[in-house]
Protein backbone atom coordinates (compact mmCIF):
# COMPACT_ATOMS: atom_id res chain seq x y z
CA UNK A 1 0.00 0.00 0.00
CA UNK A 2 3.32 3.15 0.83
CA UNK A 3 4.26 1.92 -2.23
CA UNK A 4 1.39 2.59 -4.37
CA UNK A 5 0.72 6.03 -2.56
CA UNK A 6 4.25 6.87 -3.74
CA UNK A 7 3.72 6.15 -6.92
CA UNK A 8 0.50 7.50 -7.13
CA UNK A 9 1.87 11.00 -5.62
CA UNK A 10 4.81 10.75 -8.69
CA UNK A 11 1.75 9.90 -10.89
CA UNK A 12 0.43 13.11 -10.05
CA UNK A 13 2.85 15.65 -10.21
CA UNK A 14 4.99 14.11 -13.16
CA UNK A 15 2.40 11.99 -15.25
CA UNK A 16 3.35 14.23 -18.42
CA UNK A 17 7.05 13.62 -17.89
CA UNK A 18 6.93 9.71 -18.53
CA UNK A 19 6.00 10.28 -22.28
CA UNK A 20 9.23 12.87 -23.04
CA UNK A 21 11.85 11.78 -24.84
CA UNK A 22 14.99 9.78 -23.05
CA UNK A 23 18.01 11.80 -22.93
CA UNK A 24 21.37 9.95 -21.43
CA UNK A 25 21.57 12.72 -18.82
CA UNK A 26 18.72 14.84 -18.27
CA UNK A 27 18.13 16.89 -15.28
CA UNK A 28 16.73 20.36 -13.67
CA UNK A 29 19.17 23.16 -14.87
CA UNK A 30 18.18 25.48 -12.40
CA UNK A 31 17.80 25.52 -8.58
CA UNK A 32 14.52 25.36 -6.81
CA UNK A 33 12.76 23.78 -3.68
CA UNK A 34 9.17 22.67 -3.67
CA UNK A 35 6.05 21.58 -2.04
CA UNK A 36 3.09 19.85 -2.86
CA UNK A 37 -0.23 18.91 -0.87
CA UNK A 38 -1.82 15.66 -2.33
CA UNK A 39 -5.50 14.93 -1.27
CA UNK A 40 -7.96 12.08 -2.31
CA UNK A 41 -9.74 8.69 -0.91
CA UNK A 42 -6.73 7.43 0.51
CA UNK A 43 -5.97 10.62 2.63
CA UNK A 44 -3.36 13.42 2.73
CA UNK A 45 0.58 12.78 1.04
CA UNK A 46 2.92 15.76 1.36
CA UNK A 47 5.59 16.17 -1.19
CA UNK A 48 8.82 18.29 -1.21
CA UNK A 49 11.12 18.46 -4.13
CA UNK A 50 14.54 19.79 -4.34
CA UNK A 51 17.22 20.51 -7.26
CA UNK A 52 20.55 22.01 -6.92
CA UNK A 53 20.49 22.83 -10.72
CA UNK A 54 23.94 20.18 -11.02
CA UNK A 55 22.17 17.15 -11.34
CA UNK A 56 21.32 16.45 -8.20
CA UNK A 57 17.49 16.25 -7.14
CA UNK A 58 15.55 15.30 -3.75
CA UNK A 59 11.97 14.10 -3.48
CA UNK A 60 10.47 13.49 0.23
CA UNK A 61 7.06 11.54 0.48
CA UNK A 62 5.14 11.63 3.59
CA UNK A 63 1.96 9.82 4.04
CA UNK A 64 0.69 8.39 7.17
CA UNK A 65 2.85 6.34 8.87
CA UNK A 66 4.98 6.32 5.04
CA UNK A 67 8.25 8.20 4.59
CA UNK A 68 10.78 8.11 2.13
CA UNK A 69 13.58 10.03 0.49
CA UNK A 70 15.18 9.64 -3.15
CA UNK A 71 18.31 11.20 -3.94
CA UNK A 72 19.00 11.16 -7.52
CA UNK A 73 22.90 12.32 -8.29
CA UNK A 74 23.21 12.48 -12.43
CA UNK A 75 26.65 13.07 -12.66
CA UNK A 76 27.71 10.19 -10.48
CA UNK A 77 24.81 8.00 -12.11
CA UNK A 78 23.72 7.00 -8.80
CA UNK A 79 19.91 6.87 -7.01
CA UNK A 80 19.26 6.71 -3.06
CA UNK A 81 16.25 5.57 -1.93
CA UNK A 82 15.76 6.31 1.75
CA UNK A 83 13.64 4.65 4.37
CA UNK A 84 13.99 7.34 7.47
CA UNK A 85 12.07 5.24 9.85
CA UNK A 86 13.98 1.77 9.27
CA UNK A 87 17.64 3.42 8.80
CA UNK A 88 18.36 2.01 5.45
CA UNK A 89 19.61 3.18 2.00
CA UNK A 90 18.66 1.12 -1.31
CA UNK A 91 21.43 2.59 -3.24
CA UNK A 92 21.31 1.49 -7.43
CA UNK A 93 22.84 2.85 -10.38
CA UNK A 94 20.66 5.19 -12.55
CA UNK A 95 20.33 3.73 -16.22
CA UNK A 96 21.09 5.75 -19.24
CA UNK A 97 17.70 7.16 -20.78
CA UNK A 98 16.17 7.45 -17.35
CA UNK A 99 13.67 9.90 -17.17
CA UNK A 100 13.85 12.90 -15.03
CA UNK A 101 10.60 13.31 -12.66
CA UNK A 102 11.09 16.67 -11.80
CA UNK A 103 11.26 18.90 -14.57
CA UNK A 104 8.21 19.85 -15.68
CA UNK A 105 7.59 20.99 -19.53
CA UNK A 106 5.81 23.96 -21.57
CA UNK A 107 5.44 21.36 -23.85
CA UNK A 108 1.44 19.87 -25.08
CA UNK A 109 1.68 16.73 -23.70
CA UNK A 110 1.18 13.67 -26.06
CA UNK A 111 -2.94 13.72 -27.62
CA UNK A 112 -4.17 16.37 -25.17
CA UNK A 113 -6.65 18.84 -25.39
CA UNK A 114 -5.76 22.57 -23.94
CA UNK A 115 -7.29 23.95 -21.25
CA UNK A 116 -6.56 27.26 -22.23
CA UNK A 117 -4.34 29.21 -19.59
CA UNK A 118 -5.37 31.10 -16.50
CA UNK A 119 -2.93 32.22 -13.79
CA UNK A 120 -3.10 29.80 -10.48
CA UNK A 121 -1.39 31.07 -7.52
CA UNK A 122 0.09 33.70 -9.29
CA UNK A 123 1.68 31.44 -11.48
CA UNK A 124 0.28 31.85 -15.67
CA UNK A 125 -0.30 28.56 -16.69
CA UNK A 126 -1.36 25.99 -19.22
CA UNK A 127 -3.60 23.53 -18.97
CA UNK A 128 -3.94 20.07 -20.81
CA UNK A 129 -6.27 17.01 -20.17
CA UNK A 130 -5.87 13.54 -21.54
CA UNK A 131 -7.17 10.39 -21.10
CA UNK A 132 -10.52 8.98 -21.07
CA UNK A 133 -13.40 7.69 -19.28
CA UNK A 134 -12.37 4.34 -19.66
CA UNK A 135 -8.73 4.71 -18.82
CA UNK A 136 -9.19 7.70 -16.79
CA UNK A 137 -8.22 11.25 -16.88
CA UNK A 138 -5.52 13.41 -16.18
CA UNK A 139 -5.84 17.52 -16.08
CA UNK A 140 -2.38 19.27 -15.39
CA UNK A 141 -1.36 22.83 -15.32
CA UNK A 142 2.15 23.40 -15.97
CA UNK A 143 3.58 26.97 -14.84
CA UNK A 144 5.46 28.97 -17.84
CA UNK A 145 7.53 30.75 -14.74
CA UNK A 146 8.69 27.92 -12.55
CA UNK A 147 8.21 25.35 -15.37
CA UNK A 148 6.51 22.84 -13.06
CA UNK A 149 3.05 21.48 -12.19
CA UNK A 150 1.37 23.76 -10.07
CA UNK A 151 -2.15 21.93 -10.16
CA UNK A 152 -2.47 18.15 -11.34
CA UNK A 153 -6.21 16.07 -11.04
CA UNK A 154 -6.16 13.03 -11.73
CA UNK A 155 -9.72 10.88 -12.53
CA UNK A 156 -9.16 7.43 -12.34
CA UNK A 157 -11.75 4.68 -13.86
CA UNK A 158 -12.06 3.69 -10.05
CA UNK A 159 -10.42 4.44 -6.97
CA UNK A 160 -11.83 8.27 -6.36
CA UNK A 161 -9.85 11.84 -7.76
CA UNK A 162 -6.82 12.89 -6.74
CA UNK A 163 -5.89 16.43 -6.56
CA UNK A 164 -2.30 17.88 -6.47
CA UNK A 165 -1.41 21.54 -5.73
CA UNK A 166 2.19 23.56 -5.65
CA UNK A 167 2.03 24.90 -1.80
CA UNK A 168 5.52 26.08 -1.84
CA UNK A 169 7.87 27.63 -3.67
CA UNK A 170 11.84 28.57 -3.86
CA UNK A 171 14.21 29.32 -6.63
CA UNK A 172 16.90 29.78 -3.61
CA UNK A 173 19.32 26.63 -4.12
CA UNK A 174 18.78 24.12 -1.38
CA UNK A 175 21.74 23.34 1.09
CA UNK A 176 24.32 20.49 0.00
CA UNK A 177 23.27 18.36 3.25
CA UNK A 178 19.67 18.31 1.46
CA UNK A 179 21.53 15.62 -1.30
CA UNK A 180 23.55 13.68 1.25
CA UNK A 181 23.04 10.27 2.31
CA UNK A 182 22.12 10.38 6.11
CA UNK A 183 25.06 8.94 8.33
CA UNK A 184 24.63 6.26 10.76
CA UNK A 185 22.18 4.56 8.01
CA UNK A 186 22.68 1.02 6.70
CA UNK A 187 23.30 0.99 3.04
CA UNK A 188 21.73 -2.03 0.75
CA UNK A 189 23.52 -1.97 -2.82
CA UNK A 190 21.99 -3.30 -5.59
CA UNK A 191 23.48 -4.66 -8.25
CA UNK A 192 23.21 -2.92 -11.91
CA UNK A 193 21.22 -5.14 -14.18
CA UNK A 194 23.80 -7.73 -16.10
CA UNK A 195 23.57 -6.26 -20.53
CA UNK A 196 21.24 -8.05 -22.61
Amino acid sequence: MPNILWLAGLAALFAISASAPAQAVDYPRRAYEATYITTGPTGTTTMRLASDGKGHTMSETEAGLYHVISILDYPGKVCLMIRPEQKRILKMAMEDGQNNLFEGTAEKPPNATSLGSKVIDGHPCKGWKYGSAASGQIEIWLADDIELAVKTIITPKVGGTRTTVLKSYSAATPPAATFAAPVGYSIIEKPMSPAP
